[in-house]
């Protein structure tokens, strides 16, 4: 298990690149995707 505040630090980077490029919807999901298997394989 990591821990939570190492957890902020990837959420909060990963949310800086989503705001620093404009994805298009498609590839906006594909990243939200990532996201969600980053977050299942973290618990």
């Amino acid at each position: 298990m990591i821990h939570s505040s190492i957890r902020y630090h990837i959420l909060s980077f990963f949310f800086k690149v989503l705001k620093k490029f404009k994805f298009t919807k498609k590839d906006y999901l594909c990243q939200t995707d990532l996201l969600t298997d980053m977050l299942h394989y973290m618990k």
